[in-house]
């Protein structure tokens, strides 16, 4: 049986710079996604809530209530979408670490919920502008998507109710 060869080093340090673009590039994807999923959920939501409170509505409750019960539902699922697109954003996250490490990438990794790296980066700043920074905008994206799903729902209960 024959013995399998090793790959020259400099072969195995062009396949890690190959498979470290093909990561950076997925992160870059994920992070494109994780922006417009939030966008679409907005705009549909958006859409609906104006067609269900509409003046040409106003005497249509099954319609819209059905209209408030998609709002709420295309916001849930779009929100369960968004946090598997952090997952898959977040995990590209470790692989990028591990492969700049392998390839010896000593460029600095900023961490911008450390005061530090954003003094580093922006100099003194005031404090409201230091908060923000250290805020993690993902945990903020699902609270809002979060919130508008239940809000579509007090909304879809009230018309049923014919609160609204």
């Amino acid at each position: 049986m024959p013995r399998s060869k090793q790959a020259p080093a400099h072969e195995a340090s062009e396949n890690t710079r190959i498979v470290y673009e093909l990561f950076v590039e997925n992160w870059r994807h994920y992070d494109a996604l994780v922006w417009q999923i939030q966008s679409i959920a907005v705009a549909l939501n958006g859409f609906l809530v104006a067609q269900a409170f509409g003046a040409e509505l106003a005497k249509a409750i099954e319609v819209r209530a059905i209209l408030m019960f998609m709002a709420g539902f295309f916001t849930f699922v779009l929100w369960i979408a968004l946090v598997k697109h952090l997952l898959h954003q977040r995990a590209q996250d470790h692989n990028v670490l591990a492969l700049r490490q392998a390839l010896g990438v000593k460029a600095r990794w900023f961490d911008f919920s450390r005061q530090k790296d954003v003094e580093m980066v922006m100099g003194r700043t005031s404090r409201i502008f230091r908060w923000a920074a250290r805020q993690k905008a993902h945990r903020w994206l699902l609270f809002v998507m979060g919130f508008i799903a239940l809000a579509d729902m007090v909304m879809f209960a009230g018309i049923i109710a014919r609160i609204w």
